[in-house]
């Protein structure tokens, strides 16, 4: 990895799902900042005692329509 040997992986094939969706530095970086306001937006969400379900469906949304317009993908 850039940074070293990389970790154990924390699910089945993560580092397989990792490269395909981020094949490059550029969607690596599209993905880290999607990551950052998801879990802004999550925090926000629990100070303000919103719906589990509703925040998780929200992500899920988020990260779908993050992933139609991750750079690289046609």
């Amino acid at each position: 990895g850039l940074l070293g040997p990389p970790l154990p992986e924390a699910a089945p094939q993560e580092s397989a799902t990792l490269a395909r969706i981020s094949p490059d530095d550029r969607a690596a970086r599209h993905w880290a900042a999607a990551l950052a306001e998801l879990s802004g937006r999550a925090r926000a969400g629990r100070a303000v005692n919103l719906d589990p379900a509703a925040l998780v469906m929200d992500m899920l949304l988020t990260l779908a329509q993050g992933r139609a317009e991750t750079p690289g993908r046609g």
